[in-house]
C-alpha cells in the first residue's frame, strides 16, 4: 500500500452550502483524502453521528438550518470523546465579522481558513490538524490502556465513569460499580515472578472482558485490582455477574513447578438507583467500601451496596384531606406535614400575612 493510499482513508467533512466552495475544497483534498460533503450543519451532524471515520471537519459559519456555531457546539457538547476531540476548521468569508470569529473560537474553533483557498496552504493545514489529532490518540492510548491486560487504566476508567455517572444521571437510570480484587495475590507475585504474574491477570482480564456488554467499560485498578461500570445494571444482574466472575476465575487452572494453584476473587459492588444523584466520586467511593467490608467478611465474598434510591413525594389531594379534617376533626395520621407545608407553600404565599399567621398559629 503507498502512502497515498494510505492517506486516503482519512475522511474530512466538509459542511457548506456553497456548491462552488465544495467543489473548491473537495477537488483540492480529494486526491489525498476522503471528502464528506454537507450542505448544511444539520446534515453534518447527522453525518458525524453515523461514520466514526471523520478525522476532521471543514465547516462555514453561515449556513441554513444549522449553522457553523450550532455545528461546533454540538461536536463540543459530544458525548462521544471521539466526536468531542474532532478539530474543527472554520471556513471564513468576507461576510464574516471579528465578532463571528470570536464566537467561534469561544465555541472550541481549533483554526480558521479564508476564502477563496490558496490551495497549498488549505492541505497543509488539513495535514497538520489530522497528523496532530492522531498523534493526540496514540498518546492517549498510552496513557488510559494497561499494556499488561489491555484494559482501561485507573486514569482512562476515572474519564469514562464521569460520562456514565452523567448520563444516568440525565435518563434516570441505574449505575453499578464493582470493584474486584485478587486474592492472595502477593503469594502469587512471589511464587510466579513478574512474567508470570502478568499472565494470569491477562488471563483474569479476558474474563471480565468476555463477560459484559458493550456499553459496559473494565479497567484495572491497581497491581491486583480490576473496576468496572455497569451503566444500568440492577443489584440482582450485578450480583449474578459478580457470581460469574467468580466461578469463572476458580475454575483456572495454575500450575507453576508442578504445582496447581486456585484463585479466587473478593468483590465490592455499588449500586445508585435511577434518580439518585450520583457523580464518579461517590460512586468509587461506595465501591471501595463494599469492597473493604467484603474483605473484613473474608476472601471469595461479594458484597453489593446500594445507595438510597430516592424519596418520591407522597401524592396529596387537597380535597381529601380538607374533608378528612371537616370529618375528624384534625389531620390524618401518618400524613407528612413537612410535605404538606411544602406542597401548600406557594398557595399560602398568595396570602396576607395576617391570615398566614392566623393558619400556622
Amino acid at each position: 500500500m503507498t502512502n497515498q493510499d494510505t492517506a486516503k482513508t482519512q475522511s474530512i467533512l466538509l459542511a457548506d452550502d456553497s456548491k462552488l466552495v465544495r467543489f473548491t475544497a473537495a477537488k483540492v483534498l480529494g486526491d489525498e483524502f476522503t471528502v464528506v460533503q454537507a450542505e448544511n450543519g444539520e446534515q453534518a451532524w447527522e453525518i458525524l453521528q453515523a461514520n466514526s471515520d471523520i478525522q476532521l471537519v471543514l465547516s462555514d459559519l453561515q449556513m441554513p438550518k444549522l449553522d457553523g456555531f450550532g455545528l461546533l457546539k454540538n461536536i463540543r457538547n459530544s458525548e462521544s470523546e471521539s466526536v468531542s476531540n474532532l478539530p474543527v476548521i472554520i471556513i471564513t468569508g468576507a461576510e464574516n465579522s471579528d465578532g463571528s470569529k470570536e464566537e467561534a473560537i469561544a465555541l472550541g474553533a481549533t483554526d480558521f481558513i479564508s476564502k477563496p483557498f490558496d490551495h497549498a496552504h488549505l492541505i497543509a493545514r488539513v495535514r497538520a490538524h489530522i497528523g496532530h489529532q492522531q498523534q493526540t490518540r496514540t498518546l492517549m492510548e498510552r496513557v488510559y490502556v494497561d499494556n499488561v491486560t489491555g484494559l482501561l487504566t485507573k486514569d482512562g476508567f476515572e474519564k469514562r465513569l464521569a460520562k456514565d455517572a452523567a448520563f444516568v444521571s440525565r435518563h434516570q437510570h441505574s449505575l453499578t460499580v464493582m470493584l474486584i480484587q485478587l486474592n492472595d495475590y502477593r503469594t502469587l507475585f512471589e511464587a510466579f515472578g513478574r512474567a508470570g504474574y502478568d499472565a494470569v491477570m491477562r488471563k483474569v482480564a479476558q474474563i471480565f472482558k468476555s463477560s459484559i456488554r458493550q456499553e459496559d467499560t473494565a479497567a484495572r485498578a491497581g497491581l491486583a485490582q480490576f473496576i468496572l461500570s455497569l451503566p444500568m445494571a440492577d443489584p440482582a444482574s450485578a450480583n449474578i455477574l459478580a457470581q460469574r466472575f467468580t466461578s469463572q476465575v476458580e475454575a483456572l487452572e495454575i500450575k507453576v513447578k508442578g504445582k496447581t494453584w486456585r484463585l479466587s476473587l473478593s468483590i465490592g459492588v455499588f449500586t445508585a438507583h435511577p434518580g439518585s444523584t450520583i457523580d464518579a466520586a461517590s460512586a468509587l467511593d461506595g465501591a471501595h467500601t463494599a469492597l473493604e467490608k467484603t474483605l473484613q467478611q473474608g476472601d471469595g465474598q461479594c458484597t453489593v451496596v446500594s445507595a438510597a434510591p430516592p424519596v418520591k413525594p407522597v401524592p396529596i389531594s387537597l380535597d381529601k384531606l380538607l374533608f378528612a379534617i371537616e370529618k375528624t376533626g384534625r389531620l390524618p395520621e401518618g400524613l407528612p406535614v413537612a410535605e404538606l407545608v411544602k406542597r401548600l407553600q406557594p398557595l399560602l404565599a398568595l396570602l396576607p400575612e395576617s391570615v398566614r399567621r392566623q393558619l400556622l398559629s
